[in-house]
């Protein structure tokens, strides 16, 4: 299945092409200056499937992360991934930002079994987000974000 997906609740917005649960490609926008997000989104969506090798028909479905993070950021993510899953009638899944991160470190075997994995992201000046999760044979979430 090839899945297109977004993310873009910290300061680094990723758009990657996956085929069968192994990321493909990865297109990475730094969104250093207000509207990068929004000026360049296409661009980088483009470029992705350009690298995979696809066009946009070939694509099956849409996966974005739904933070938490920044809600502008996650807003303009939300609304363009939901327009272009309407309109190619392509299934879209939200996908918790953390649990993403958590998932990936385990895979990778970043993360040993047995372990405790907390994620955090910033949020405003002196606060952060953060979830902890256990680590043995799957990832279970421990707290909320």
């Amino acid at each position: 299945m090839n899945i297109l997906a977004l993310e873009t609740s910290h300061d680094c917005a990723l758009v990657a092409a996956n085929v069968d649960e192994k990321i493909q490609v990865r297109s990475a926008l730094r969104l250093d200056e207000p509207r990068a997000l929004v000026r360049d989104l296409a661009i980088y969506t483009a470029r992705a499937l350009e690298n995979a090798g696809w066009n946009f028909d070939d694509v099956d479905g849409l996966a974005v992360g739904i933070g938490p993070g920044s809600w502008t950021s996650l807003r303009i993510a939300l609304s363009t991934w939901k327009t272009l899953s309407l309109a190619r009638e392509i299934p879209l899944a939200g996908v918790p930002s953390f649990d993403a991160v958590a998932l990936a470190a385990k895979n990778s075997n970043l993360v040993s079994t047995q372990s405790l994995l907390v994620v955090t992201g910033r949020c405003q000046p002196g606060e952060i987000y953060a979830k902890t999760f256990a680590c043995d044979e799957k990832i279970q979430a421990l707290t909320e974000e």
